[in-house]
This record gives C-alpha cells, structure tokens and sequence, in this order.
C-alpha cells in the first residue's frame, strides 16, 4: 500500500481502520515519509521500518501472535 505519508495523523487513522476492520495479519506499506526520530506504534502489532529521506520510506506491521524474526 503506498501510503504517501504516514507523518498527517489522519493517514494513520485510515491505516488502523483497514488493519483492523479487514483483520489483516501482515500489511507492507511504502513511501511512509517517516524519519528516524519519528515514532510510530499500531496496538497489536510490531512494526518494522526501513526509513530515509522525504518521499520514501517502507513499514511492515506483523500481528503480535504471529511469530516471525527478521534478519537483518
């Protein structure tokens, strides 16, 4: 999902209302526009994020009792 932007508070709204109306386990979102001193948290899942500079940027939210690692 390209977001454009997950930086306007009403952005995430949207996002929180698909994760949680289409019970999606795994979502994949790019051009989140987030910096590194950003702070993002979505209840219930763990999110990991691959941040740069203006108009990139890319998330993965992973539902909490799914059990994965990430190798870096």
């Amino acid at each position: 999902w390209n977001m454009r932007s997950l930086t306007r508070p009403e952005k995430k709204k949207v996002l929180i209302e698909v994760l949680r109306n289409n019970d999606i386990d795994i979502a994949m979102i790019q051009e989140t526009y987030l910096k590194k001193e950003d702070r993002m948290f979505i209840k219930g899942y763990r999110i990991y994020r691959a941040d740069a500079n203006f108009r990139k940027g890319v998330l993965i939210l992973v539902r909490n009792s799914i059990d994965c690692k990430v190798n870096a």
